[in-house]
């Protein structure tokens, strides 16, 4: 699972987010979400969905990179290839950044029924 770690570290780096926010909205420490972008663990299918979203990845990247010849060079690649032309402009950051708990549970819920549509 390294390669889906590397892309997902790529796109949250490229999008500017840093691991304590990401890990706040998900509702896991940041240490877990280090594992999960370093291939030593894998999130749940709800924790990866819910990524995948925030990230602004795609599920045909992720399917690509678990099979098992994937690396984390071609998770790099494909999710630079997704960050061109995307990302979050300097208002939707700040946005993000000063949202509060609640704030952040509320996003949360919208993900979630995201992903549900």
């Amino acid at each position: 699972m390294e390669a889906v770690g590397t892309y997902l570290a790529t796109l949250r780096r490229g999008r500017r987010l840093s691991q304590q926010k990401i890990s706040q909205i998900l509702g896991v420490t940041d240490r877990t979400l280090r594992t999960w972008e370093q291939g030593k663990a894998v999130p749940n299918l709800n924790e990866l969905a819910l990524l995948v979203v925030l990230l602004e990845g795609t599920w045909n990247h992720i399917r690509t990179l678990t099979r098992q010849d994937a690396t984390g060079e071609d998770g790099r690649t494909l999710a630079r290839r997704q960050l061109q032309g995307h990302g979050l402009t300097d208002e939707q950051l700040a946005l993000i950044e000063g949202l509060d708990d609640d704030q952040l549970a509320a996003l949360l819920v919208v993900a979630e029924q995201m992903l549900r549509q």
